[in-house]
C-alpha cells in the first residue's frame, strides 16, 4: 500500500476536494453550456469508428448523456471479441474515469498496469490508456480515451483540476469515454492491436465531427 508523507497529505487532500466539490455541487444541475454543439446527435449514430452500434441508452433528463455499445460484425480467425463502448456522462463519478470503463464488461481489468501511449490521428496525437494481458495463450486488450471539454486527456480527474472554477460557475462538464476491447489467441495479438488503433482513430474522428474534438 502506498502512503503519502504527512508533509504532502494535506495538499493532496485539498487538490482532491478542489476537483470534487464543483462536480458534486452541480451533479443534479443541467450545465449552462455543453461544449459539444451536437451532443444529442451522438445518440443517433448507427456506426462509430467503422463498427456498428448494437445497444444505446439515452438519458432524457440529460441531453447529450448517452451510452453506445457495439462491435465487429465479423471476426478475424483466432479473435473471439472486438467490442466498443462510448459513454458520455455528467455523473460525479465520471470525473474519476474508472467507473465508466469498469462498466464496459466485468473483465475490464483496470487494476493491471496501464501504459499511456500517444496515438496519431488526423488532428494530432491523443493519449490512450492501453492495457494488455496474456494468460494461457489468451490475449486480452483494453484501450480507452477520456474526453473532457472536447479535449482528449489522460485523466479526467487531473484535467478537471483546471476546470474547478469554470464548473462552479457554469455547471458540470461531461466526461466522455471511448473504450475498446479485444480478446483472442496470443498469436493474433498484433491483429487485435491494429483493430484497436483503427477503431480509436475512427471513433475520435466521429466524435470530433459532432463535438469538435
Amino acid at each position: 500500500m502506498i502512503s503519502a508523507s504527512p508533509r504532502y497529505a494535506w495538499p493532496v487532500v485539498a487538490l482532491a476536494l478542489l476537483a470534487a466539490v464543483p462536480v458534486w455541487i452541480h451533479a443534479a444541475r443541467r450545465p449552462v453550456h455543453d461544449p459539444c454543439a451536437a451532443a444529442t446527435q451522438l445518440a443517433g449514430l448507427s456506426r462509430i469508428g467503422g463498427m456498428s452500434v448494437s445497444t444505446r441508452e439515452v438519458q432524457a433528463a440529460r441531453p447529450g448523456a448517452v451510452v453506445l455499445e457495439g462491435g465487429a460484425s465479423t471476426l478475424p480467425r483466432g479473435v473471439d471479441d472486438l467490442g466498443f463502448r462510448l459513454e458520455r456522462s455528467f455523473e460525479p463519478e465520471a470525473v474519476y474515469g474508472l467507473a465508466s470503463v469498469r462498466r464496459f464488461g466485468s473483465q475490464y481489468f483496470v487494476d493491471l498496469p496501464v501504459d499511456l501511449i500517444a496515438l496519431d490521428t488526423e488532428t494530432g496525437p491523443i493519449p490512450v490508456n492501453w492495457i494488455e494481458s496474456v494468460q494461457d495463450q489468451l490475449f486480452r486488450l483494453r484501450a480507452h480515451v477520456f474526453v473532457l471539454d472536447r479535449k482528449a486527456v489522460a485523466s479526467p480527474f487531473l484535467e478537471g483540476l483546471g476546470l474547478a472554477v469554470p464548473q462552479l460557475l457554469g455547471g458540470t462538464r461531461p466526461v466522455t469515454v471511448l473504450a475498446f476491447r479485444a480478446e483472442g489467441t496470443a498469436i493474433q495479438a498484433e491483429v487485435m492491436r491494429e483493430r484497436a488503433r483503427k477503431w480509436l482513430r475512427g471513433a475520435w474522428a466521429d466524435y470530433g465531427r459532432l463535438c469538435g474534438g
